[in-house]
């Protein structure tokens, strides 16, 4: 009987390297994104003391609104993933879509909050606005709009009434129309995006 001889030795595992590897990273893209922040504030403040005569304020805007801008995207998307939940999670209304529109929302805030941002320090100021009549076409895109926002607001308060998700759809279809056919108004243009945003928000929802 020949003896058994155990050649195998010692398991080399490579997992606490990788988690090393792993942490390490993350620390380092920690701290050059709070880097990118205090430089980003740092050259946005110069470049508004020279009253926007100094480049790269595009940069620093994106140096100094990286941050707050993932936090403000991470906050809506929690919140708005809460609120589907208070309302009860249904196969119509899953989890990931109330976090999808959360994420969209926390995108528009954090469009404004660069953009404000970046006009502060280019020394950015207003144009002086012209009163001008609402036409008729802007006033009927407005309240669609209005009255597409109540409908919604129905809709997701009211457990999916299936009644008004039709109304709903056409009454948002039609506040689109009116605000393309009056873009060339505040008014319009505004009704547009948001009568445009309601009816995607409710087919995501009613999917």
């Amino acid at each position: 009987m020949q003896p058994t001889i155990n050649v195998s030795g010692p398991a080399v595992s490579g997992g606490v390297n990788v988690a090393n590897w792993g942490m390490m990273l993350l620390g380092l893209t920690v701290v050059l994104i709070l880097t990118g922040l205090v430089l980003g504030y740092m050259a946005l403040r110069d470049i508004r003391r020279e009253r926007g005569r100094l480049g790269g304020a595009a940069m620093a805007t994106v140096a100094a609104g990286l941050l707050p801008s993932l936090v403000i995207c991470g906050a809506c998307g929690t919140l708005m993933a809460l609120l589907g939940i208070a309302l009860g999670q249904t196969a119509r209304r899953p989890e990931n879509v109330w976090v999808l529109l959360g994420l969209v929302v926390g995108m528009v805030l954090s469009f404004l909050m660069l953009r404000s941002m970046y006009r502060g320090a280019k020394g950015w100021e207003p144009v002086a606005a012209v009163p001008v009549e609402r036409s008729g076409m802007a006033t009927a895109a407005l309240v669609l709009t209005i009255l597409g926002g109540s409908l919604l607001l129905v809709v997701l308060i009211g457990r999916w009434r299936p009644d008004f998700v039709p109304l709903s759809l056409g009454v948002h279809v039609a506040g689109l129309i009116c605000g393309v056919l009056s873009r060339s108004e505040p008014t319009g243009r505004w009704c547009a995006w948001l009568s445009g945003g309601m009816f995607v928000v409710l087919l995501l929802l009613t999917a």
